[in-house]
C-alpha cells in the first residue's frame, strides 16, 4: 500500500500547482485574460524565474502584491534573485533552485521562509524519467522515480521535451502523466514579453477547446484528491509501455494509467462502497 508523507494533513488544505513565469513578465503586468486563465487552470502559485533583466522589487509590483495575498495563493521565487527582490513586505518568500527542490508543505501554507526549500536529490531523476518515457516510450526509469518520491518534490518537463510533445500534438498526453506524479507539478511556461508560447491567456498553446477542459479538470481531480505530500504505488501492468500509479487518498483511491505507445491517459477516483 502507498505509505502518506507526515506532511499530509497540510497537503489536504495546500495542494499546489505552480506555473512558471519570468520575473519581467509579472513586472510588465498580465492582462485580465491572463488572470482569468490562471484561474481557469487552477493555478495556486507563480514561480517567478530569474532570466538576468532587471525587474522592480517584488512588492513594489502591485497588482502580484494582491494575487499574492488571496488564499491559497504564494510565489516561489529563484535562489539567484538578489534577496532584497524576495520579499512581500517583511514576508520572505519561498526560494528554490531550478536543478531541483523539495517543499515543506507546512511552511508553503503558512506563507513560507526563504531557507525552508531543501534540495531534493530525486527532482532531477524525475525529469530524466520523463524524458524518457515520453520522448522514448519507456517508463520503466519514471515508474522507479516515482516509487521513491516522498510526495514534496517540485516537478516539471524540460523545454525540449514540452516543445517536442507540442509539435508532435501530444502536450496534453505530457501535461497529463506530470500531474499524474507524485510531488508538486509546476506547469513549464515561457510567457510573453520575449518568449516562445505567447500570451499567458492562450496557454498551453497547441491544445484545443476541450483539451484545455480536460486539463483543468484532471488539476482539479489532483487537488481534491489531495495527491501533494503523497506517495504513489506503482502497479505492475505487465506491459513495457503502460505506467499506473496508485494512491491512497482520504475514502478511497485514485489510479491513473498512461499508455505511451497508445498515448492514451486514464485518471479514476474509487471510493469505497458505502453499503460494505
Amino acid at each position: 500500500m502507498a505509505d502518506t508523507d507526515p506532511n499530509t494533513t497540510t497537503a489536504a488544505t495546500e495542494q499546489p500547482v505552480i506555473v512558471c513565469v519570468p520575473a519581467r513578465w509579472a513586472a510588465a503586468a498580465p492582462t485580465d485574460d491572463d488572470l482569468a486563465r490562471l484561474d481557469e487552470l487552477g493555478i495556486s502559485h507563480l514561480w517567478l524565474r530569474d532570466d538576468g533583466t532587471p525587474t522592480e522589487p517584488i512588492d513594489h509590483i502591485p497588482w502580484l502584491v494582491d494575487w499574492a495575498a488571496a488564499p491559497g495563493r504564494g510565489l516561489i521565487v529563484d535562489r539567484t534573485l538578489n534577496r532584497d527582490r524576495r520579499r512581500l513586505g517583511e514576508q520572505p518568500l519561498l526560494s528554490a533552485s531550478w536543478q531541483g527542490s523539495e517543499v515543506d508543505l507546512a511552511a508553503l501554507a503558512a506563507g513560507g521562509d526563504d531557507h525552508l526549500l531543501r534540495q531534493a536529490s530525486s527532482a532531477p531523476v524525475v525529469r530524466m524519467g520523463l524524458r524518457q518515457a515520453l520522448l522514448d516510450r519507456q517508463p520503466g526509469v519514471l515508474a522507479e522515480a516515482a516509487g521513491l518520491c516522498r510526495g514534496t518534490e517540485l516537478v516539471w518537463l524540460d523545454d525540449a521535451v514540452r516543445e517536442q510533445m507540442a509539435e508532435a500534438g501530444e502536450l496534453l498526453l505530457a501535461l497529463s502523466l506530470l500531474l499524474a506524479l507524485p510531488g508538486l507539478p509546476c506547469l513549464g511556461w515561457a510567457g510573453e514579453h520575449g518568449s516562445d508560447e505567447g500570451p499567458l491567456a492562450h496557454w498551453p498553446v497547441g491544445l484545443s477547446s476541450d483539451e484545455r477542459t480536460s486539463l483543468a479538470e484532471w488539476i482539479r481531480l489532483r487537488r481534491s484528491a489531495g495527491l501533494a505530500g503523497r506517495r504513489c504505488e506503482v502497479l505492475d501492468t505487465g506491459g513495457p509501455t503502460v505506467l499506473t500509479l496508485r494512491y491512497e487518498v482520504d475514502g478511497g483511491t485514485l489510479t491513473t494509467t498512461h499508455d505511451l505507445a497508445a498515448r492514451t491517459a486514464r485518471w479514476e477516483l474509487s471510493r469505497p462502497d458505502e453499503a460494505g
